[in-house]
């Protein structure tokens, strides 16, 4: 639009600029935004330079900016020249109320001056705009274009004859003199108040105000002009032309196989077999990769899948290894009458991990294909249709993760093949969960709950849903989560246990709930989490605790034992990655091995653990002593599974109940698995006052917000109960051996760990 303007007026540089101290030879009077910058960063920069400078001397810093004593902060407030805009858009901006960006990340200036030549769109929208900031528009149509003469329909401020006489009026509705010498800069500059880059001043700290900025320092001298260069060399112009050459050749090439691949594409029969997959309403049925046999062989069949390999032969041949939910099968595909060659080449460069819907015909592998779950089928085939593309690059490669992790977080394996670490696999879980043992492990953890929920629901107990925002830690400990509740503090629940307790209270008998347990334990070990899964319980009994004690050892070994009949194929497979799947011991008898506290004190002394009398009664027992223990019991009584009863007063949660014949012990239990905690539990003090008691021992309040309704349960009279709260993570990871509790938890969250 400014060509011929800046064709008449425009010149090079007085001379060049000093690179050691520029203000010597240039400043700047005005800055102009023309339109969108190639580099807004770079531009914006040089903006931002300007207005704090000095006199809108490049390279200097205003001693004003910042100064709270003076207007706007210092801001503009020493001579750095206005900024104006100009927006090429007018449309846009006319038909949105709220303020838009204009060069980019600019915002439109106050004053534009629209140049056009069309009264029905230019002219239009710039009479049309109502900024919300007082942005005046002033329209000028131009005789050079559309517009041949007459009244317009929508009349503009002025009509001029071209683009040189509206920029002209333009500067001087803005009062800025023409340059009559390219010697010397001597105009004046005018303009409404400015307001900064964006709404939000977030670009530059300043506002502009009305002003008169005269720009006569340092007056430029044009320097003489450059010699003619010289003509070119002769090896000069025999390289240039052996560039033409080569560009033209490779031009040539380009369209040659620019037609060929036309060609190709016009020539493909096939077309219709395969790409994106169409719309369609049409019923197909849709079989797992797992339900194709023998049966089913020359048969058509349609499976949807991932591709966990793609590769071509040949022109006229190429494989697929589908994968489902970690199962995989073989899909071949080859060149014919009725599949084309571009059809062969398009299944082969299939991105990895993609989705896809195949029809193919189930065939009799000629060679049993060692690397996929169906060995001795494989798919011939006829469509292959894109569900869903995946990333060309993937942060990771699932068949890599099929390979185990190590024992510990830390631990690194050498080996020749690509190793994904523990923290790869959980920053890439979704990747992660769709490797065949991963899968498998999730089948497990739905069995637990199911089997647990099927055992209770069984015994006549209800489910029930307890709040996970509370006002009071549940257990009166340390580790909880406070949050922000309104305009008061609540807290994430420890555990359902005063919930339960409560339910109790109102005549509910038994009762059970799976849901979360959150726990602020900064505890960075293999088997912690600040959130989990539990199972938690609540029974009353009738003459003894035990009673609760039976059913829940019942419990764990109907779960334990069903999980071995029942999920016998997942166990399997994960065995293949995590070899101690499948050698968990329960006990022959079909009941828990059941062992006092001090019995197994004894057992851990009788191995040489030198257990002290501050351990026996104040501490519990630490992980390396229940890990030494847990052998011991396999060695001695050949099970996994066993439980201690009658734990130390001291270690339990105030609402334990005493033991009666020796307070210094509690009618608790505690289940392991492989040695190693899996569920905490005891008989419950029933009575108001002593509970009362209880929690004064420990430092609690009972008229505390949150307490009080618990209290007043017991003041209503409960019966006598029991319950416990087991760790569905816990369960999976120490009956399959997985060597940590992260790979048995969907999305897992640990005191470093908060994502995905």
């Amino acid at each position: 639009m400014y060509s011929d303007y800046y064709g008449q007026f425009a010149s090079q540089l007085p001379r060049q600029i000093d690179a050691e101290d520029p203000s010597k030879s240039l400043n700047i009077d005005a800055i102009l935004v023309f339109n969108d910058p190639r580099d807004w960063a770079l531009d914006i920069q040089i903006i931002i330079d300007i207005l704090l400078s000095s006199q809108g001397i490049i390279g200097t810093y205003s001693s004003k900016n910042n100064n709270p004593d003076l207007p706007n902060r210092g801001y503009q407030q020493d001579g750095q020249p206005p900024l104006y805009f100009s927006n090429p858009d007018l449309l846009w901006a006319a038909q949105y109320h709220q303020p838009r960006l204009g060069q980019g990340a600019f915002k439109a200036s106050l004053e534009v001056y629209m140049i056009g030549d069309n009264p029905e769109s230019d002219i239009q929208g710039a009479n049309s705009y109502k900024s919300p900031v007082g942005t005046k528009w002033s329209s000028i149509l131009l005789k050079s274009g559309v517009y041949s003469g007459g009244t317009p329909t929508w009349p503009p401020k002025v009509i001029v004859e071209g683009v040189k006489q509206a920029v002209e009026w333009s500067l001087a509705q803005s009062r800025w003199p023409l340059c009559k010498t390219p010697f010397k800069v001597n105009f004046v500059i005018t303009k409404q108040n400015f307001r900064s880059l964006t709404p939000a001043n977030s670009y530059a700290p300043c506002s502009f105000k009305r002003r008169r900025v005269t720009c006569r320092r340092n007056p430029l001298v044009l320097s003489p002009p450059l010699e003619t260069p010289p003509p070119p060399s002769k090896s000069a112009l025999k390289k240039a032309a052996k560039e033409r050459e080569k560009a033209e050749k490779a031009a040539k090439r380009a369209a040659q196989e620019q037609a060929a691949a036309q060609a190709s594409q016009a020539a493909d029969f096939s077309k219709h077999l395969y790409g994106p997959i169409p719309d369609s309403a049409d019923k197909v049925q849709v079989l797992n990769l797992l339900d194709l046999s023998e049966e089913l062989c020359e048969k058509d069949v349609t499976v949807v899948a991932r591709v966990d390999n793609a590769r071509v032969q040949s022109a006229k041949l190429a494989f697929l290894m589908l994968r489902q939910q970690g199962k995989k099968m073989q899909a071949v595909v080859s060149a014919s009458d009725e599949i084309s060659r571009p059809m062969v080449k398009w299944i082969g460069g299939i991105n990895v991990n993609s989705i896809v819907k195949v029809t193919a015909v189930v065939k009799k592998a000629e060679i049993p294909v060692t690397s996929a779950t169906v060995k001795h089928l494989e798919l011939h085939i006829r469509k292959v249709y894109l569900v869903a593309q995946a990333s060309h690059m993937l942060p990771m490669q699932v068949k890599d993760a099929e390979r185990p992790p190590p024992e510990s977080v830390t631990e690194e394996v050498e080996s020749e093949a690509p190793y994904v670490t523990l923290k790869t696999r959980l920053d890439n879980r979704v990747l992660d969960l769709q490797t065949e043992a991963s899968q498998a492990i999730t089948w497990i953890s739905s069995g637990v709950a199911q089997l647990f929920m099927e055992y209770m629901l069984k015994s006549g107990s209800r489910w029930i849903s307890t709040p996970k925002l509370t006002a009071n830690a549940s257990e009166g400990g340390a580790g909880v989560f406070e949050v922000t509740y309104f305009k008061r503090k609540a807290y994430l629940a420890q555990s359902p246990q005063l919930y339960k307790q409560m339910c109790i209270a109102g005549d509910m008998e038994s009762v059970f709930e799976i849901g979360p347990v959150f726990r602020a334990e900064e505890s960075n070990t293999h088997r912690h989490l600040t959130e989990f899964v539990g199972l938690d319980f609540e029974k009353t009994f009738q003459s003894h605790y035990h009673e609760v004690l039976e059913f829940a050892e019942d419990l764990l070994v109907f779960v334990l034992s069903e999980l071995k009949i029942r999920f016998k194929k997942e166990i399997e497979v994960i065995q293949r990655s995590y070899p101690k799947a499948g050698d968990f011991r329960l006990p022959k008898d079909g009941k828990a091995l059941r062992l006092k506290y001090m019995e197994g004190v004894a057992l851990l002394k009788e191995a040489g653990v030198d257990v002290t009398e501050q351990e026996r009664f104040e501490n519990d027992l630490s992980t390396a002593m229940e890990k030494q223990l847990g052998r011991i019991i396999r060695e001695k009584y050949d099970t996994d599974f066993y439980v201690l009863d009658k734990f130390p007063m001291a270690v339990r949660p105030f609402y334990t109940k005493p033991c009666p014949d020796d307070p210094t012990f509690s009618n608790s239990y505690d289940f392991f698995m492989r040695g190693e905690e899996i569920m905490s539990g005891a008989q419950r003090i029933n009575e108001a006052k002593e509970l009362e008691a209880a929690m004064s021992a420990k430092g609690l309040d009972p008229n505390a917000e949150g307490f009080e309704d618990y209290i007043g349960a017991f003041r209503q009279g409960c019966p006598p109960h029991a319950g416990g709260g087991l760790g569905l993570n816990r369960i999976v990871m120490f009956f399959l051996g997985l060597p940590n509790i992260r790979l048995a938890t969907l999305f897992p969250r640990d005191p470093q760990r908060l994502r995905p």
